[in-house]
């Protein structure tokens, strides 16, 4: 991959949650910035980068370990989010994440998205995720789940909002900032409430047993990323059952 010519960039990848963690790492102290995204969904992370006026130069193609093996070695680059050293995993083991990348756990950034309120009393739920693992790890509210949420929060209006929508990127995250509680299984919409002082819970995805035994005590590596050590002020993880 010949990407000689950009000039110092920096590098993520992964899906709008991780996109959001990465910015979060420099954008406010910035005057402007170039970034390389390795996207997991391009589209969509097109979109949000375009409602970041210092975000200069971008380069954002589809999700390659190879390329971003190359990109993280490259000497412009000068900046990799929450990128574990050495692009290993594993290094997410109880990681943390403000003090070991300097992710900002309430971005000024956020204040680009003013908050909207449709209800008096008002919820989002998002109730699925990339399935990028497979059947493996699954991103999804069960039914019964929602059942629960329904039943605990009747009294709430609840806006459902699926992984990608018609509606544009802003606009979500203006009904996201201006609701009561967030409700995800996925790290886009928690993220957003997270960094926006909102109460969040977050439901853990829906596992393999097997998939869990690589990681040390058996827990998902991104969890000690999206959810605890340091725990999110804003976030209550719960867990789900089949």
């Amino acid at each position: 991959m010949n990407i000689d010519v950009l000039d110092k960039f920096y590098l993520g990848n992964g899906g709008i949650g991780d996109a959001l963690l990465f910015l979060s790492t420099f954008y406010d102290d910035v005057e402007e910035a170039n970034i390389i995204f390795l996207a997991n969904n391009t589209a969509p992370i097109k979109e949000l980068f375009s409602y970041f006026p210092k975000i200069k130069k971008k380069l954002i193609i589809q999700n390659n370990f190879i390329y971003l093996q190359e990109l993280y070695h490259h000497p412009n680059c000068i900046g990799t989010g929450i990128l574990p050293k050495n692009l290993d995993y594993s290094n997410w083991y109880k990681v943390d994440i403000f003090k070991e990348y300097g992710v900002k756990e309430f971005p000024e950034f956020m204040n680009l998205f003013e908050p909207h309120r449709e209800f008096d009393k008002q919820i989002v739920m998002q109730t699925n995720g990339s399935q990028i693992e497979g059947f493996q790890k699954q991103r999804i509210l069960l039914p019964s789940t929602q059942e629960k949420i329904e039943t605990e929060f009747k009294e709430y209006s609840i806006q459902t909002i699926p992984l990608y929508n018609h509606r544009p990127l802003k606009e979500i995250f203006q009904m996201i900032r201006g609701s009561d509680i967030v409700i995800s299984v996925d790290s886009f919409a928690k993220t957003v409430s997270a960094m926006s002082k909102i109460k969040t819970i977050v439901y853990d995805n829906i596992y393999d047993p097997e998939y869990l035994k690589k990681f040390k005590d058996e827990i998902d590596y991104g969890h000690y990323v999206f959810c605890f050590n340091p725990p999110w002020s804003y976030i209550e993880f719960r867990s789900q059952n089949k």
